[in-house]
């Protein structure tokens, strides 16, 4: 079965993955066209939603941070 792996990396390169560090699997036995187009909008949907999930809790992080250091 084919799978795809996401690994989300900061500006100094440190790997910020929470939800999407997995594999997404793709369904097996895919042949025709339209399995192969229907597992892939399956993996956009899921994926899509844990990539934005992943940046936006990392942005709150890295700003929650800015403020501790401005009011320190």
């Amino acid at each position: 079965m084919a799978s795809i792996e996401i690994i989300l990396r900061d500006d100094e390169g440190n790997i910020i993955n929470q939800k999407t560090q997995k594999r997404y699997a793709l369904r097996p036995g895919m042949e025709q066209i339209g399995e192969i187009e229907e597992a892939v909008e399956g993996f956009k949907r899921e994926s899509l939603r844990d990539i934005t999930y992943d940046v936006l809790a990392h942005a709150q992080h890295r700003q929650i941070e800015q403020i501790k250091k401005q009011n320190r």
